[in-house]
């Protein structure tokens, strides 16, 4: 319903078309940070495998070694973003910086707060419900 509502009343004026000859508004595949970006990725997906491996009754060493790999992996990004890469995807100074601690902070616990709910108000309609 939303994307119908926006494709019938948001009008977005002409686009241009680019101009091949001026540089600036050519795509660089230089400015694309893709060592960074394939840091992260790996990083999401080895500390996901590691939660769901260490979930398991049955956690061995290989939980630990998806562990090791995304710290090693989060590692290679931040020393990717600090000192190698010329456009950065995630400036340091804004993902480490005081600024947004108090976003992040709220954003934390809303999470926190909204997973709690999702799980402790089903438990207490079984209990009232019987």
């Amino acid at each position: 319903m939303a994307v119908l509502l926006v494709a019938a009343l948001l009008h977005l004026p002409a686009r241009k078309t680019w101009d091949t000859k001026n540089e600036a508004s050519t795509f660089k595949m230089a400015r694309l940070d893709i060592p960074g970006t394939a840091f992260l990725i790996t990083f999401i997906i080895f500390l996901l495998l590691f939660l769901d491996t260490a979930s398991q009754a049955t956690a061995s060493w290989t939980s630990l070694s998806w562990l090791l790999g995304s710290i090693l992996s989060f590692a290679c990004f931040i020393s990717m973003e600090a000192g190698i890469a010329t456009h950065t995807m995630t400036p340091l100074r804004i993902l480490f910086g005081p600024e947004f601690l108090g976003a992040f902070l709220a954003l934390d616990f809303g999470n926190v707060a909204w997973y709690g709910a999702l799980f402790y108000i089903p438990l207490l309609y079984q209990a009232v419900g019987h």
